[in-house]
């Protein structure tokens, strides 16, 4: 296994994502960034078990746990942890998921939308905040 290559493809890919970043939106952005270091940390944990002829699996890792609880629910990342079969697999496709539906959500304009009647209702306040300060 060449973790060499795999931790210069990761460094690429954070590259480009930061270059893409103001196109994406802030949850797709962090998302794509937690996966990246989610992938990365369970190789990791895998080359020094190698190394050290002692393999520490990524859901017995404190560091990688409370990273997951940050970003996913915690029922949801204790669920996973507590499963006997396929681990990674299933916290793989719970990466995956959130992700296109984040990816659904900006090309659907779902965000835009979203995002645009929030500036709508913030610029709704201010002016009446304005016309309470000239009425006084």
């Amino acid at each position: 296994m060449n973790y060499f290559n795999f931790f210069q493809l990761s460094n690429n890919f954070i590259i480009t994502l930061f270059l893409e970043r103001p196109f994406l939106g802030e949850d797709l952005y962090l998302s794509l960034t937690i996966y990246n270091k989610f992938l990365g940390r369970a190789v990791y944990l895998m080359q020094v078990g190698f190394d050290n002829k002692s393999i520490k699996h990524w859901a017995q890792d404190k560091a990688l746990q409370e990273m997951l609880k940050r970003f996913l629910p915690e029922h949801q990342v204790n669920a996973i942890i507590n499963s006997e079969l396929n681990r990674h697999d299933v916290m793989c496709f719970v990466f995956e998921n959130k992700i296109i539906e984040q990816i659904n959500d900006i090309i659907s304009g779902k965000i835009a939308s979203t995002s645009s009647l929030a500036q709508i209702k913030i610029m709704k306040e201010v002016i009446k905040n304005q016309d309470n300060i000239k009425a006084t």
